[in-house]
């Protein structure tokens, strides 16, 4: 076995893989993270030896932080006009009531839109990625914050997108294949800064 191990990291070094190993790990971490929550989520209610580890009042909580930092950020930095209601914002229709409808589309923030999902992927990632602990525990909280940020852009910019074009399809485009892939981008950005800023360093 020992063999096989020295043989292997002579095999890294010699064609200089250890980039790609590097993200061979953090890519196979991100998955079976993703898998099991949702297998954890959708066939046990966020349950452990029956034990409701995650409750609704877990993602009001998330959601509502969500909702509000969005909602300020749309009404006093882009100015967006628009109604609310729980954490649903109705963006009124300028044009109304010229045109028919009296609003051009609405956005609501629910449970999934929460970030808690990433929150976790981005922790579980670090807690069991190589580094110098007392590196993580500032940097899985500053991860945390970023993912929080990166999230109210989401928010704002599927804001945007529905006020400037009114459009279901582009809305549907940039939230399934824009601003989610996007969240990905950021977690692995923080991990490459991980790797090769702070662990090296340490």
């Amino acid at each position: 076995m020992n063999n096989i191990v020295k043989k292997l990291k002579e095999f890294e070094e010699k064609y200089k893989l250890k980039p790609l190993r590097e993200v061979a790990i953090f890519m196979l971490i991100t998955i079976v993270v993703h898998f099991l929550y949702r297998f954890w989520a959708y066939k046990h209610d966020h349950r452990i030896f029956g034990y409701q580890i995650i409750t609704p009042a877990v993602f009001d909580f998330f959601s509502d932080i969500l909702y509000y930092n969005s909602q300020w950020v749309n009404e006093h930095i882009l100015n967006l006009k628009f109604i609310s209601e729980g954490r649903d914002m109705y963006f009124i229709n300028p044009n109304f009531p010229a045109e028919p409808n009296q609003y051009l589309g609405w956005i609501g923030v629910n449970a999934g839109c929460s970030g808690l999902k990433q929150f976790l992927q981005f922790t579980i990632l670090m807690m069991l990625y190589p580094g110098p602990w007392k590196h993580k525990l500032w940097f899985i909280p500053a991860g945390i914050l970023i993912i929080h940020i990166t999230n109210i852009f989401r928010i704002t910019g599927l804001s945007v997108i529905l006020v400037k074009w009114s459009n279901q399809q582009y809305f549907t485009f940039s939230h399934d294949w824009l601003f989610r892939p996007f969240f990905y981008v950021v977690i692995f950005s923080m991990w490459v800064f991980w790797v090769e800023v702070i662990k090296k360093k340490a």
